[in-house]
């Protein structure tokens, strides 16, 4: 993140390896981020923005139950 702080892919693989440790605030956390970042991210094509869009969506929900 330090490197890549503007990087939604970065943040979400962040977020997945908290959600790993059992961290799921910091998990939620770094997937709401990731998802704000997302739209602006211009390292990502439309077709891995559509993927990580569908998948930071489904731990955003999993997450907040």
């Amino acid at each position: 993140m330090e490197l890549y702080p503007a990087s939604a892919n970065a943040r979400d693989s962040l977020s997945e390896a908290y959600e790993t440790a059992g961290n799921e605030e910091k998990s939620l956390l770094n997937a709401e981020k990731a998802l704000e970042l997302l739209a602006a991210d211009a390292g990502v094509n439309e077709q891995t923005r559509n993927l990580l869009k569908r998948i930071l969506e489904e731990r955003i929900q999993r997450l907040k139950k």
